[in-house]
């Protein structure tokens, strides 16, 4: 954290009960990065800081010489956004799950923005933590607070040459006033509402950058955060381990992808974002599947499936997600979204949290080319170049747009599906609705085969 030019002997230091909400992340116990609490076992940082491999987090002081048991908290589990993969290209958040909750006041947990807030160029915001306070300086023991300024994105934009979509830019640019190395992760905080991730800045001149600090808009990522959204989605399970990705469209019925039949799930896991978590509320089992009776390979065509709960799943509207009109058309480059528990990394593996990631859609003719053909009854979104899609893991969830599952998550370019050179490609659910609406009759008419 740094106040250049001649005030730098006078920035600040925070009192010690405001600000309770931020922690410092370290190694060998030493701090690498900033954090803050955004609920009692939950810690929002930036997804650059993985690379240090914290292992700790320190809670509830400012004075890093003075750390007790205490305000010690060990990390259960790092979720990175799954299509960050370098800080100056956007996604650049992740979430900490702590082994032990932090019980305290609600100081010790900041608010997030709502989805709409829009914070306006020149007002003033501030930025804390324990980073250097001078290029080629250290970290210090106490925690400092800096005021910063929004700034314009298409003057940020213009300086850096390109930003991310996802950003808010503050501070720097000839402002003398921003963060430094060991600040990243920490909150923009404007109006004592956490606003952005500190994620970038001019690293070699850090003090007196030519450039603007640059954080992630947590707005943009409220669904990826936040556990009641998504609630429609369901983890099909074998063996009590997660295999495919489901939703539920009625209290009984899961709309997913026909290869998922392979996989032969005994179960379903409803209302839980955290499969690390699942009580006997949480368990389904299946009565039937019924894929549809054209499906025989996965790249051509029909990979659809709807399965019969043995049991209702009672609860609120947001666990049951609404199909598409026969009539819809998703146009090119819209943004929508995939959320899972696939791997978040080719040759990965399933994790516990529900991630979620926004994606483009994408020309069909574009899309076709690329494949050398894909079927008539899909939508491609995601992939091709754009770092963002789904992977391995994630067959047989929505595709959402605008609160709507148009399409079921089919194929994709498994070799590499971190930076695949293809589209991802989903089954285009209002091609079916007539095949669901007549089967679910069928079915709990009792007159239905297998497959239909």
């Amino acid at each position: 954290m740094y106040l250049g030019g001649e005030a730098n002997h006078k920035r600040s230091n925070s009192p010690d009960d405001t600000y309770k909400f931020l922690v410092s992340l370290q190694k060998n116990k030493k701090h690498v990065c900033g954090g803050f609490l955004i609920s009692e076992d939950f810690v929002l940082t930036a997804a650059h800081c993985s690379a240090e491999e914290p292992d700790r987090v320190v809670v509830g002081t400012h004075d890093l010489s003075k750390v007790g048991e205490e305000n010690i908290r060990y990390i259960e589990k790092r979720y990175k956004h799954r299509s960050y993969y370098q800080v100056d290209k956007g996604n650049d958040i992740m979430l900490l799950k702590l082994t032990r909750n932090v019980a305290g006041n609600k100081k010790q947990i900041i608010a997030l923005p709502p989805s709409n807030m829009h914070i306006q160029e020149k007002k003033t915001c501030h930025v804390a933590g324990w980073g250097f306070t001078k290029t080629g300086g250290g970290v210090v023991d106490r925690l400092m607070v800096v005021d910063v300024s929004v700034i314009n994105l298409n003057t940020c934009s213009k300086s850096w040459g390109g930003i991310p979509s996802d950003v808010i830019c503050a501070g720097g640019y000839d402002s003398h006033k921003g963060f430094c190395q060991g600040d990243s992760g920490g909150p923009l905080v404007c109006d004592g509402i956490a606003v952005g991730v500190v994620s970038f800045n001019n690293y070699k001149i850090c003090d007196y950058p030519n450039k603007p600090n640059v954080y992630t808009e947590i707005s943009k990522y409220l669904g990826w955060i936040n556990n009641d959204t998504y609630k429609f989605l369901v983890s099909l399970q074998k063996n009590n381990k997660h295999v495919c990705g489901g939703f539920l469209i009625s209290e009984d019925f899961v709309l997913t992808a026909a290869h998922c039949s392979a996989e032969e799930p005994d179960r379903v896991v409803v209302g839980t974002h955290d499969l690390s978590k699942v009580g006997e509320e949480n368990i389904r089992y299946i009565e039937k599947r019924y894929k549809h009776r054209s499906y025989y390979q996965v790249d051509k065509g029909n990979d659809i499936m709807l399965l019969k709960l043995t049991r209702n799943v009672a609860g609120n509207k947001k666990q049951i997600i609404a199909l598409p009109p026969s009539n819809m058309h998703i146009q090119e480059k819209k943004t929508c979204h995939v959320a899972g528990w696939g791997f978040t990394k080719t040759g990965g593996g399933v994790v516990d949290r529900l991630m979620v990631v926004d994606v483009s859609v994408i020309n069909l003719n574009t899309c076709s080319k690329s494949w050398g053909g894909i079927p008539s009854d899909v939508i491609c979104a995601g992939g091709y170049d754009s770092h963002k899609g789904f992977c391995q893991g994630d067959s047989g969830g929505p595709l959402v747009c605008d609160g709507i599952a148009v399409g079921v998550v089919s194929f994709n370019y498994y070799k590499i599906c971190d930076f695949p050179n293809k589209p991802n490609v989903y089954t285009e659910i209002s091609k079916y609705l007539g095949w669901i609406n007549i089967l679910g009759s069928k079915i709990i008419n009792g007159t239905t085969p297998a497959m239909i």
